[in-house]
């Protein structure tokens, strides 16, 4: 077996746009409005570490199992959050 890791690093740069779509793929998957704000916050505070997890979270992929799917929140010192 071969790990394979892939990093990806994303700038939020409109975080209510990340909400919408993260809405919209747990709409779909058959969330009410009251759980979706319960899972990534509400469009004027979103959560967005867990928006970004629902828009990155992977399906099944053919031949491979999930080892490990992380979002983190990379703040950098002296740099402040946009939200």
């Amino acid at each position: 077996m071969t790990i394979v890791e892939v990093r990806v690093q994303l700038a939020v740069t409109t975080p209510s746009r990340l909400w919408e779509g993260a809405a919209l793929r747990l709409r779909q998957s058959g969330l009410h409005y009251d759980e979706i704000v319960e899972t990534i916050g509400s469009v004027l505070d979103p959560q967005l570490e867990d928006c970004v997890a629902v828009m990155l979270m992977p399906g099944q992929i053919d031949g491979c199992t999930l080892e490990l799917f992380q979002v983190n929140s990379a703040a950098r010192p002296g740099i402040a959050p946009v939200n």
